[in-house]
């Protein structure tokens, strides 16, 4: 089954040269995690909060093939 998640790169995710601040682009990584999750009737918020679920982010590293700017359509 495929997904797929799409944002649109706005203001408040973009330094004073219009280029995506990196940390956004993780953040965004998370909220298509979570919409996954979501799709395959997995709600993070009620699966974590019964305090017997973690879900801790151990590694995270990104490769920046090319610009991301104010604007562009992610998928």
């Amino acid at each position: 089954m495929e997904f797929t998640c799409r944002f649109r790169v706005g203001m408040a995710a973009v330094d004073a040269a219009g280029r995506i601040f990196f940390p956004e682009l993780f953040r965004l990584a998370q909220e298509c995690a979570e919409a996954f999750l979501e799709s395959r009737g997995l709600v993070l918020a009620d699966w974590m909060t019964d305090g017997t679920h973690l879900l801790p982010v151990v590694h995270a590293e990104a490769d920046y093939l090319r610009p991301i700017r104010l604007g562009d359509r992610l998928e």
